[in-house]
């Protein structure tokens, strides 16, 4: 997703998303799932699923539909999701 990973801070993998904001993430033995969504513009969108699409994770157009390979048009703009490495469902 072009964000600035510095290596590990603790128990903590901290991604910094910009000047004021950073998301810790932890290896915890179980965890709640949830969804994070990033509202990103047109380039951001097309490079990252670029990316998505050039490492072949799977990718889909909602949240019950994350394989389906194909983007939604919501709101007046595009949309997709995600499973993270983890588990963790992403929506840019």
């Amino acid at each position: 997703m072009g964000l600035s990973y510095d290596g590990p801070k603790g128990s903590f993998a901290p991604v910094r998303i910009n000047e004021e904001l950073t998301m810790d993430f932890d290896d915890a033995e179980e965890f709640v799932s949830n969804h994070y969504a990033f509202h990103i513009g047109d380039e951001e969108l097309d490079a990252i699923l670029g990316r998505i699409k050039a490492e072949g994770i799977a990718y889909g157009s909602g949240p019950m539909t994350t394989k389906d390979m194909e983007i939604n048009h919501r709101r007046g703009g595009r949309g997709f999701y995600f499973h993270s490495p983890d588990g963790t469902t992403l929506r840019s």
